[in-house]
């Protein structure tokens, strides 16, 4: 049957009575739904902790730099899982995270020169690898213009920002600098009426006997 067929005056009754709605389906569709936020919530929890290992961060609480850092990778391990990528795609974009961030830290580089690095390695994964046993290569086109993407969004963009975060020493000022506070006392602050100038409270006084 064709499009064309179907009369445009067909009413819903005409379909059909629609399908009753089971309370006990849908208490148990909630109840899953409820289950997969919690489990996706101790992922994301068990992957901090790991991450905190793997990368040594001691002092998220206290460290600026490394909440943020623990921050950006988390980010971008959950991002290569919703983009499918297997274990050795995550494995090479996880340790060029790294890469770029230790080219800002250590090696304080500025936007152009991790952008170059960054180029060279990804036009890298993009070749077909040299062994038998491998004929494509480690990145697609379409993969790597995603992972572009998300570093434009997630680094570059804020590249400015992370490079005053890892060389300044922000932390050591918070913690070591000595603040001088002047405190004002009751006697260095004069009576309402010997505050107010002469001529005011003059003028004050003959209001009130004129009244």
């Amino acid at each position: 049957m064709s499009l064309t067929s179907v009369s445009p005056q067909c009413s819903i009754s005409e379909l059909g009575p629609a399908a009753p709605t089971d309370p006990l389906l849908h208490a148990k569709g909630e109840e899953e739904e409820s289950n997969e936020e919690e489990e996706d919530e101790g992922a994301g929890v068990q992957l901090q902790q790991e991450l905190k290992q793997i990368f040594g961060f001691r002092n998220l609480q206290t460290c600026l730099k490394e909440a943020s850092l623990l921050d950006f990778y988390v980010t971008g391990f959950w991002w290569t899982k919703t983009m499918n990528f297997n274990p050795k795609q995550t494995s090479f974009i996880m340790a060029l995270f790294q890469r770029m961030m230790n080219n800002i830290q250590e090696k304080g580089m500025v936007l152009v020169e991790n952008l170059l690095e960054f180029s060279e390695a990804l036009s890298a994964a993009c070749q077909c690898s040299s062994s038998v046993d491998e004929t494509t290569s480690l990145l697609c086109r379409e993969e790597a213009n995603s992972l572009t993407c998300f570093m434009k969004n997630s680094l570059f963009q804020k590249h400015e920002i992370y490079q005053l975060l890892f060389t300044t020493t922000r932390d050591e000022l918070l913690t070591g600098a000595q603040r001088n506070v002047e405190v004002f006392s009751h006697q260095s602050i004069s009576p309402l009426e010997e505050g107010i100038s002469a001529h005011l409270t003059h003028l004050q006084r003959s209001h009130l006997y004129t009244e």
